[in-house]
């Protein structure tokens, strides 16, 4: 029987939050749907979330609020629809020789669970980096798909804050909502710190070592330079991500080949609101969420048979678009994707 291991949940969970390599809880923040209950005979759940009623939250009633002694004031009909999702467990898990684990606090390994677990993490984390992206970039209604090279990115002579203008626009004027987070591929992140444009706007010389907060906080700056009015599409908490997780693409049993999850890829969008933890509130605007019905769990048990040590992750979370006008996807930005 499968023992819990709390305290590597606990370590396990706080990787989860705090390595910036992994963008998905950046851009779909997680939050628990109401009314959750499991499909039976199946290790699947249902649960109930909100999502925006373009309809109903455009009907603001009259556009002259003043009221007369006596009458009622003007009301709106601002609403979210139910929708339901269904989540499917996830689990992974590794053995280890029972012998060979026992050495492990000899070599200095003194937190030999969490050490051992810790690279098992990554392979659900890259099933949720995946699946949150398609879920959420997939569904959103705007977006560029390039196939023009003079527009690429990696061409001096074109100007990526004109594009990004345009994606900053076309949110909050389809939404509502401002601009808050972005994420970039690193292959597109390097074509838009090394451009000659942005680097002329930003002032600043080469961009290569700069980091991405530091890169956010230069693109502001240039933002703000270009268009004073631009800022009002962006919200006062922007910041930009860059998505440096890599999985292997080879076969089962053939040489390891690794590459970038996000290989060619860009989003702007309006993130929901979170609170200190990174957890957002269930009636929350924004473009994406990821609802768990479930804790993350770690356990391990002994397979006596083949003397191993075995520990396993269950995860228990999957995405969803809440509003498919509050982002914006860039494809097509590389010169050598065209």
């Amino acid at each position: 029987m499968a023992v819990a291991t709390p305290n590597i949940t606990i370590a396990t969970d706080a990787a989860v939050n705090s390595d910036s390599e992994f963008v998905a809880r950046f851009f779909s923040p997680p939050c628990t749907p109401t009314g959750i209950a499991k499909m039976p005979g199946q290790s699947k759940f249902t649960g109930t979330y909100y999502k925006v009623d373009r309809t109903a939250t455009a009907d603001y009633g009259s556009t002259d609020y003043r009221r007369a002694s006596g009458a009622a004031a003007q009301r709106g009909s601002t609403s979210l629809s139910d929708a339901t999702i269904t989540v499917e467990e996830r689990a992974y898990e590794d053995g280890f020789d029972m012998d060979e684990y026992a050495d492990l606090p000899a070599f200095g390994l003194a937190n030999a669970e969490e050490r051992v677990i810790s690279p098992k993490l990554s392979q659900i984390m890259m099933t949720a980096e995946e699946r949150a992206f398609d879920t959420a970039a997939d569904a959103w209604s705007a977006g560029l798909t390039n196939t023009d090279p003079s527009a690429a990115w990696d061409y001096d002579g074109n100007n990526p804050l004109a594009q990004l203008d345009t994606a900053f626009n076309t949110v909050r004027t389809a939404s509502g909502l401002k601009i808050d987070g972005a994420v970039f591929s690193k292959t597109y992140f390097d074509a838009l710190k090394n451009n000659a444009h942005m680097i002329g706007r930003m002032r600043a010389g080469d961009l290569a070592g700069l980091t991405a907060t530091q890169l956010s906080e230069l693109l502001r700056d240039a933002l703000f330079a270009m268009s004073p009015d631009l800022m009002n599409e962006v919200g006062s908490n922007f910041q930009i991500r860059i998505a440096t997780a890599t999985h292997n693409t080879a076969k089962e049993g053939q040489t390891a080949s690794w590459d970038w999850v996000y290989d060619d890829a860009a989003i702007v969008f309006a993130r929901p609101p979170v609170d200190a933890s990174g957890r957002c509130d269930l009636r929350g605007l924004g473009a994406s969420k990821t609802f768990e019905v479930k804790p993350l769990i770690t356990e391990r048990y002994e397979e006596d048979r083949s003397v191993t040590e075995v520990y396993r992750i269950r995860w228990f979370a999957d995405a969803a678009t809440i509003d498919a006008n509050a982002g914006y996807k860039f494809s097509g930005m590389l010169a050598s994707e065209l």
